[in-house]
């Protein structure tokens, strides 16, 4: 289970602003475009970022999102966390995409046991056809409404 996102200021770091997403959201929902240009989207996990800074997540190979990674690598991701309007934050995240060594599925696997679970249960996804990938921030922010005034922060990467 993620965990509440903490109270947030003007000293969050861009690795503290990282952290959160992995540590505090779930499932995000990813902007991409299709070889018409048309907008698309899909929900994932964030599970890692690494040494790096980049923000780990991975897919099914050659399912529709996959292959539109490979050919368009530009991506924004958005997360909301919250149950009301007034007490949510909202973070996304601007990078390029690119998929990564399988080194990084073990990690994934070892950070989130559930996926051992998910297996188990839906064979389309099993570790065998996830491929994993990571996001190199471009820029981000964060909008917070759980705060009085609404605290709001953007980082360039």
């Amino acid at each position: 289970m993620r965990k509440e996102v903490p109270a947030l200021d003007d000293k969050l770091t861009k690795e503290e602003f990282l952290r959160i997403i992995v540590d505090s959201f779930q499932t995000v929902i990813f902007a991409t475009v299709d070889d018409q240009g048309h907008p698309r989207s899909n929900a994932a996990d964030i599970e890692l970022v690494d040494k790096q800074n980049r923000l780990i997540f991975s897919t099914i190979v050659n399912g529709a999102f996959y292959n539109r990674l490979k050919k368009h690598p530009f991506i924004s991701i958005t997360g909301l966390k919250g149950t009301e309007t007034m007490n949510s934050v909202a973070v996304t995240v601007n990078g390029k995409v690119e998929e990564v060594d399988d080194s990084y599925m073990d990690q994934i696997y070892q950070a989130h046991p559930e996926m051992v679970e998910i297996d188990s249960a839906d064979s389309r996804s099993s570790r065998s056809t996830l491929r994993p990938f990571a996001i190199t921030p471009i820029d981000g922010s964060v909008y917070d409404l759980r705060q009085k005034p609404v605290f709001q922060k953007h980082f360039n990467f």
